[in-house]
Order: C-alpha cells, then sequence, then structure tokens
C-alpha cells in the first residue's frame, strides 16, 4: 500500500469512528454526509468513496464535517489534536 492509500483509509476509519460516536449507523452514513457537505459533493457516492478510503474530501468539506462531529480538524484529517 502507498502512503497515500494508507493515509486514504486512516481517514475513513477516524470518519467512521467519529459516524459511530455521533449515533449515525453505518448504512446511513453516506447520505448524512452527502447532506452536510457542499452542493459540489451532494451525492452520496462522494461520501461512499470517502467511507471506504478510496478519496479525501475536499477541504472546506472536511471542515464541515469536523464541526458537524464535533471533532477537530487535526484529528480528522492525521489523527491528533
Amino acid at each position: 500500500m502507498s502512503p497515500r492509500e494508507i493515509r486514504y483509509k486512516e481517514y475513513a476509519e477516524r470518519l467512521s469512528e467519529a459516524m459511530e460516536d455521533k449515533g449515525v449507523k453505518s448504512h446511513q452514513r453516506a447520505s448524512t454526509i452527502a447532506l452536510w457537505c457542499s452542493r459540489e459533493t451532494k451525492n452520496p457516492e462522494f461520501a461512499r468513496r470517502w467511507l471506504r478510503g478510496c478519496n479525501l474530501p475536499r477541504e472546506a468539506d472536511q471542515v464541515t464535517l469536523a464541526e458537524r462531529l464535533n471533532v477537530s480538524l487535526d484529528w480528522l484529517k492525521f489523527g491528533s489534536d
């Protein structure tokens, strides 16, 4: 696995963990994220890719996710506060 792939997978794990802590069931995560994010990324398929560790959200969407999930942006992006 490349460093980028590892980073994407780790991001996906933290995103899923924060969603679980927020009480969002696994089958609702992609649609919930799509509701929260920018107009360009409202399609749940984008969120599914983020949750699978295939891609990362745009910076603005990462900020929104961190705020909605009540976690720090640094934790979401890097696993640290």
